[in-house]
């Protein structure tokens, strides 16, 4: 209980220390005066009546009182001391240069670069800044200390510990719609951001040996995932993994949110348990327990750095670490006590923790978990037991418990934090919890399976790989198929704090409440499935769940095989509309693409098939390339296309520079539509470019007798004499310009019209806005139409 005393303190004194105004160094002249006092405390205390509740203090705690509020002071000390909010800017200080004019800045990259679907973002410790007057520096470079995120243009090869130069306009951190987006900067210690600025190589290598090992390591891993599995699954595996949901498209983590799932792809204790149980069991059938731990709790202290070192990460690792080697030196490791030292630990390296949303819910829901979880189980068995023999209420408060109760139990505590944080509740968590937790587990450990077999050899690792498909595939189709209904989000508006400490205080009052109702066993270990796997990999129920697993991924190979038929997908994406041709033999075309690369790779994931590697052909047309060249500059080689063709009309750019270079390197050639109008898809299907022009690219699409005309913005009397026969015909705003709705509807005599904008002119046309895709299927005589509406 010492630890736990002396660590609530420090952390009330960073609470406290916040609250305060400066107070120089009165608070270590009382923290050390304090100190002096303890040796009298005793003494004092035992000769004077007026404190009675002495006694019953040290038998608490053990502590002098002075030693405690003396960490409180310390705790004061040390946040105020961290504050910099406070202290005068100077131009030493990268922050005083925001908004101040052009500069360019120099500095070494701290930490691995983010790849978005628009920019890079990295994080830069600059040293020398020089000011700019219309391009020109003035005078030499000053010294200069502080950290900025710079948002570099995609394509370039940066990396952890790379030295580069900067050039550009440096602001204090905003983002309309993102208010908590300047204070977790501000928390970081970063003051200074640099929109899409320019950025030069100086030196490489320059950061940390080791960090630069495991950042490379990552770097690598996130590659070979990224090859072993379709969009999403290839994000949702790299986000339970590695904690990076970078990759994840927005859809998908929006439904996370909604349903309350999001811990899933942020790394948090559940993941930390798992490794640390594998490896303690893993090496523990090698090695002495005295040997076994330690290298188990370096394995674990890698894995933490390789996943970025979150708070919630660190917090796990830093517990799970008391748990292996308490038992060794003799002593059992107490929830509280242990949560408490751990976040002492962690807010004496960063006192802005405290503040830090994944540090609240990380710490909430671990709180809720040592408070609550073994009395909800308890009360689970003591309800079971009315109905059930009492010895199936304890087999089954394993099960429930792991993954009903205790998820209830860590959202107890994360209830309050996310309604003040975001004002809104998710409803469907309830619900998500319980169907997509009993899984994670096992992707979890398929999954790191599939990835450590895929570093060794690429096709070692398809099968694990396949394995865990089906089981990403559920979690995603659950978080979506829950993230539709109606109200699964409830806004609670601004939160007052009395409510909020009324909340919490029928929390303490609950919980004096629920010790009696103790389950008469201890909650199945979270990494009980580790076990099974391990101890049971040769039963029957093994068997048949990984032959269940392995005939759903070939149903789904089965559903996306060729089927005869050419389907046209038409995906309302940003930046888009983009084509997706799928012929009768089963190959893939794909007409233009999206702005960004993260839904472009989602909607490619869920319609090619399973063992896709690469687009059999790309075509890009002359209405907005910059957007879907960036797009696919981003998608890296995963849907490399085996031909290109592409309009005469695109003006040179960085991003088509990129683009070629990627092709080239790939021994890809690519036509412009000069050189090929005409381009045979298989299986009787083709594609001709009926005009190539500085309005657009006219596109003519056939299948026996369907028929599909794009004009991309070209007026009919440059298209020349389109074939008979329109069965679709394809409309955007621009084409309005030309020709009005009816004139377009009488000339062409379409079967059917999609009007790729809002607000269709005509009530008979499709309007894609309302769609998140719409798809046309033929046998080329006939075809059907089918979309999902937003």
């Amino acid at each position: 209980m010492p630890l736990f005393w002396l660590s609530i303190a420090f952390l009330g004194g960073l609470l406290l220390g916040a609250a305060l105004p400066p107070l120089r160094l009165f608070p270590a002249a009382a923290a050390g005066g304090l100190l002096v006092a303890a040796f009298f405390e005793r003494r004092m205390a035992q000769g004077s009546l007026r404190f009675p509740w002495y006694p019953s203090w040290r038998e608490l705690s053990h502590l002098p009182l002075a030693v405690v509020l003396a960490a409180l002071c310390l705790g004061v000390l040390r946040y105020q001391a961290a504050d910099s909010t406070g202290r005068p800017l100077t131009e030493n200080d990268l922050a005083w240069y925001n908004g101040r004019g052009e500069v360019r800045l120099e500095g070494v990259v701290q930490e691995m670069p983010v790849v978005g679907d628009s920019s890079i973002s990295l994080v830069v410790s600059v040293d020398q800044v020089t000011p700019l007057a219309e391009g020109q520096p003035q005078g030499a470079p000053l010294p200069v200390r502080g950290l900025a995120v710079a948002y570099v243009q995609l394509g370039g090869d940066w990396h952890y510990g790379d030295r580069i130069q900067l050039t550009g306009l440096p602001e204090e951190p905003e983002i309309e719609g993102a208010p908590f987006y300047h204070d977790a900067l501000a928390r970081q210690g970063i003051y200074t951001t640099l929109g899409f600025t320019q950025a030069r190589l100086v030196a490489r290598s320059q950061g940390s040996w080791l960090l630069s090992t495991v950042y490379n390591f990552r770097a690598v891993a996130d590659r070979t995932i990224a090859h072993l599995l379709p969009q999403p699954e290839s994000g949702l595996l790299a986000g339970i993994l590695l904690g990076d949901d970078t990759a994840l498209p927005e859809n998908v983590s929006k439904a996370f949110r909604a349903t309350g799932i999001t811990h899933i792809i942020a790394v948090s204790g559940f993941n930390v348990a798992i490794v640390s149980g594998l490896f303690v069991k893993l090496l523990g059938r090698l090695l002495r327990a005295r040997y076994a731990v330690p290298l188990a709790a370096l394995a674990v202290a890698g894995y933490t750095l390789l996943t970025g070192a979150s708070p919630s990460v660190v917090r796990a690792a830093v517990m799970g670490g008391i748990g292996m080697v308490g038992p060794l030196l003799g002593r059992q490791q107490v929830g509280v006590n242990s949560l408490a030292f751990t976040a002492g630990v962690m807010c004496l390296f960063n006192p802005n923790l405290p503040w830090d949303l994944s540090f609240q819910l990380s710490f909430g829901a671990t709180l809720g978990l040592v408070l609550f979880a073994d009395p909800l189980q308890g009360l689970f068995v003591r309800v079971a037991e009315r109905w059930l023999p009492p010895a199936t209420a304890l087999r089954l408060s394993g099960p429930v418990g792991e993954f009903f109760l205790f998820t209830l139990a860590a959202q107890i505590f994360t209830l309050p934090i996310t309604a003040l944080s975001f004002q809104q509740v998710s409803l469907a968590a309830l619900l998500a919890n319980p169907l997509v937790l009993p899984v994670q587990p096992y992707a979890m450990i398929l999954g790191g399976v599939a990835l450590l077999l895929g570093l060794v050899y690429l096709p070692l690792g398809q099968l694990a790989a396949w394995l865990c498909y089906p089981l990403l595939t559920y979690t995603i189709r659950a978080a979506e198929g829950l993230a539709h209904f109606q109200n699964s989000l409830l806004n609670v508006g601004a939160l007052s704090s009395p409510l909020v400490v009324l909340y919490f205080g029928g929390l303490v009052v609950m919980r004096v409440g629920l010790p009696v109702l103790r389950a008469q066993r201890a909650p199945t270990e979270v990494v009980s499935p580790i076990r099974r796997l391990l101890q049971s990999a040769f039963k029957p129920a093994v068997i048949l769940g990984v032959t269940g697993l392995l005939a759903v991924v070939l149903w789904r190979a089965a559903f996306s095989a060729p089927d005869g038929r050419l389907h046209l997908d038409v995906l309302n994406l940003t930046g888009g509309p983009a084509l997706l041709v799928r012929t009768p033999g089963g190959q893939a075309w794909l007409v233009n693409g999206a702005a960004e690369s993260g839904l472009l790779a989602d909607a490619l994931g869920r319609r090619l098939p399973l063992f896709t590697t690469r687009l059999d052909g790309l075509v890009v047309t002359a209405k907005r390339p910059a957007a879907v060249l960036t797009a696919l500059d981003n998608l890296d080689d995963k849907y490399m296309p085996a031909a290109c063709g592409m309009s005469a009309q695109i003006t040179a750019s960085k991003a088509l520079q990129r683009f070629w270079q990627q092709l080239y390197d790939a021994g890809v050639r690519c036509a412009s539509f000069e050189e090929s109008p005409l381009f045979d898809l298989g299986g009787g299907a083709a594609l001709r470019i009926l005009a190539d022009g500085k309005n657009g690219t006219a596109l003519w699409l056939e299948h026996g007798s369907f028929h599909v005309l794009i004009p991309g913005g070209v007026p009919p009397d440059e298209m020349g004499e389109p074939p008979a026969g329109l069965s679709l015909l394809v409309l955007s705003p621009d084409d309005l310009v030309n020709m009005g709705p009816a004139v377009w509807a009488s000339t062409f005599q379409p079967q059917s019209v999609l009007f790729t904008g809002g607000n269709p002119p005509l009530l008979e046309w499709i309007a894609l806005d309302d769609y998140e895709w719409v798809s046309f299927q033929t046998d080329g005589s006939r075809y059907w139409v089918e979309g999902e509406k937003r």
